[in-house]
C-alpha cells in the first residue's frame, strides 16, 4: 500500500490523468476533487448547481476532464477549474453514468441511466445518440485505436463502431454488467458484472473466459496499461489481480466497505481504489505488491509438479 486518502464523502469514479501525477474522482457532495500525488495537495471543482457528480474522464490530449452529474449533464473542466456546461439543451434524461474519451481526445461518450449513450465533440457539440440497451448503461469503454465502443447494461454488453452504429450484442452475464475495459493492445474487452464474475471476450465479443473469485458482485475492472493484469473491486469490500489466463494472482484488502472503482497509472505501478462507504481513496504501488516474486515463488513450488506430474498442456504455465 502506497497512500490513504480519507475522502469523508461518497465517491463513485476515479481516474488517473495521462500523466499520472493527478487523480480525479467524481463525488456526491457536488464536486469533482482532483489531488496531485507529488505536492500531496486537494483542489476541489464545485458546481454551482445541485446536481451530484457520479462519473469522470480524463481527455488523453489535453489538460481536461469530463464530468457527468446525476441530473443528467455533461460538463468540462480545465485543470485549474474552469467549467463549461456541455449538455445544457441536449443533456440526457437521466444520470451520466460513465464516461469515456476518444484516444485522440477529440469525442467523448457519455452513458446515462436513460437507456442511451451519447458522442459528443470535445467543444460540447453533440454528434449522435446510441439507443439500443433496454436498460441503465453503466459503463462505456473506447477501442485503443479508437474503431469501437464497448457499453454495458443489465446482462449485457454492446459493442458499437465510431459513428454509433450497433454492431453485436454480447450475452453470458446473469446479472447487471456495471463496468467494461478494454486491454491496451484492444484485444480483450473485460467485463465485471453484479453476477460476481468478470467475463474476458475478444474484440469480435466471443467469450474467452470467465474469473470466478469474488464472493459478492463487481462494480469495476480495469487493465494495466503495463503489465498483463487486470484488477476489479468488489462489493464485498476486497480489490483482486489477475492474470490474462483468468488466475487470481492477489487479493488487497484495506477498505472496509463496498469498493466503487479502480483506476491504473499510466505507467503501470500504481493502482487507485475508492470505497464510498468507508470513505477512503488507497493508492497501491505495484512493485511492493510483488507480484513478479509471488509468482516466481509460486512456479518454484510447483516445479517438481510440473516437470513429472503435470499434464502436457500445464507444462508450460511458468515459461
Amino acid at each position: 500500500m502506497l497512500q490513504t486518502l480519507m475522502v469523508g464523502d461518497f465517491i463513485d469514479n476515479v481516474k488517473f490523468s495521462p500523466d499520472g501525477k493527478k487523480i480525479a474522482t467524481a463525488s456526491y457532495d457536488k464536486t469533482v476533487r482532483l489531488w496531485s500525488l507529488s505536492q500531496k495537495k486537494l483542489t476541489k471543482l464545485k458546481a454551482d448547481n445541485e446536481a451530484r457528480f457520479i462519473s469522470v474522464a480524463w481527455n488523453p490530449k489535453e489538460n481536461t476532464i469530463a464530468s457527468g452529474t446525476t441530473d443528467g449533464n455533461v460538463e468540462i473542466w480545465t485543470k485549474q477549474g474552469k467549467r463549461k456546461l456541455i449538455s445544457s439543451q441536449s443533456k440526457h434524461n437521466n444520470a451520466v453514468s460513465s464516461l469515456s474519451f476518444s484516444p485522440d481526445g477529440k469525442t467523448v461518450a457519455s452513458g446515462s441511466y436513460d437507456n442511451t449513450i451519447k458522442l459528443w465533440s470535445k467543444n460540447g457539440k453533440e454528434l449522435k445518440t446510441l439507443r439500443g440497451h433496454k436498460a441503465a448503461v453503466y459503463s462505456i469503454a473506447w477501442s485503443p485505436d479508437g474503431n469501437t465502443i464497448a457499453s454495458s447494461s443489465e446482462n449485457t454488453i454492446k459493442l458499437w463502431d465510431k459513428k454509433g452504429e450497433e454492431l453485436k450484442t454480447l450475452n453470458g452475464h446473469k446479472n447487471t454488467v456495471m463496468s467494461v475495459a478494454r486491454s491496451p493492445d484492444g484485444k480483450i474487452i473485460a467485463s465485471a458484472s453484479g453476477d460476481n464474475t468478470i467475463k474476458l471476450w475478444n474484440k469480435k465479443g466471443e467469450e474467452l473466459k470467465t474469473l470466478e473469485g469474488h464472493k459478492s458482485g463487481v462494480e469495476s475492472v480495469a487493465f494495466s496499461p503495463k503489465e498483463n493484469i487486470i484488477a476489479s473491486a468488489s462489493f464485498e469490500g476486497t480489490v483482486k489481480l489477475w492474470n490474462f489466463d483468468g488466475e487470481e494472482l492477489q487479493t488487497l484488502n484495506g477498505h472496509n466497505g463496498w469498493v466503487t472503482s479502480v483506476a491504473w497509472s499510466s505507467d503501470g505501478k500504481t493502482l487507485a481504489s475508492n470505497s464510498d462507504d468507508d470513505g477512503t481513496l488507497i493508492l497501491w504501488n505495484l512493485e511492493d505488491l510483488e507480484l513478479k516474486q509471488l509468482l516466481k515463488a509460486a512456479c518454484e513450488q510447483a516445479k517438481d509438479y510440473l516437470e513429472h506430474n503435470a499434464e502436457e498442456s500445464e507444462k508450460d504455465l511458468c515459461d
